[in-house]
């Protein structure tokens, strides 16, 4: 067996499945030959505890860190939607020297979708409609990014849970910049969608800006007609054209 040419690390978004994951993870592992791990944040448990997404993030510095040690070579990050970007801030933070040294690129899809200051009217209208997919599938229930009867409450309760969870929200926050100077040197792609509801375009554009202002090596990728974490579906031809010459490239 021909030995890989990097490792890289799936990120999936809130509420995302194994199977859909290893949609993009068996393209990579043919085309270029990459050792694909996938995570699947578990984004109820990180917005639950203070240091919740440092956890979330500690985690998976470790995984990455025992198959690093047992076969060194160098990472790429694929992360989806706000779940993927805010578990990759985390998981950036708490890095090995050896392993922030051999993380190459990352590929951010359809995120960052929210400001630099997070109000809670805010986090009630879009974490809900992110998060509501999943809520409803636990309950055996068609998923929809509204419901007439869950979706009031569920919004009403994120509205609260904003309030009495400063440092999770704090976190959130810094993420854009965190992400943005963890990339100072490192070659970074951003793709994005017109269409998308959950993450609209203005706030991964503002991100785009701030990160080429600080001098971050960006690669744009932006489909007009593109809907949220579905542009390796809708666009697949383009998208992996595209995704393929940057990994050829870093």
């Amino acid at each position: 067996m021909a030995r890989a040419a990097f490792r890289e690390l799936i990120v999936g978004w809130h509420g995302s499945r194994e199977r859909q994951l290893r949609v993009l993870a068996k393209h990579d592992e043919s085309k270029h030959g990459a050792d694909v791990l996938t995570h699947v944040p578990r984004t109820f448990r990180a917005m639950s505890f203070p240091e919740g997404w440092a956890r979330e993030g500690q985690r998976l510095a470790e995984r990455l860190e025992r198959a690093h040690a047992a076969r060194p070579m160098p990472l790429v990050i694929h992360a989806f939607s706000n779940a993927g970007f805010w578990t990759t801030a985390a998981l950036l933070d708490r890095l090995s020297p050896a392993l922030r040294d051999a993380h190459r690129a990352t590929v951010i899809d359809s995120a960052p979708g929210f400001p630099p200051h997070i109000e809670a009217r805010f986090t009630a209208r879009y974490a809900t409609r992110a998060m509501l997919p999943a809520l409803l599938a636990r309950f055996g229930l068609r998923a929809s990014h509204t419901h007439p009867l869950v979706g009031p409450p569920f919004a009403a309760f994120l509205y609260a849970w904003h309030h009495v969870a400063p440092k999770q929200v704090r976190f959130m926050e810094s993420s854009l910049a965190r992400l943005r100077d963890a990339h100072r040197e490192r070659p970074l792609m951003v793709v994005w969608g017109g269409r998308d509801e959950l993450v609209p375009a203005r706030f991964v554009e503002a991100f785009v800006r701030d990160c080429e202002a600080h001098g971050v090596p960006l690669e744009r990728l932006f489909f007009q007609e593109g809907d949220h974490v579905r542009h390796l579906v809708a666009h697949r031809r383009e998208y992996f054209a595209a995704r393929d010459a940057f990994l050829a490239r870093v």
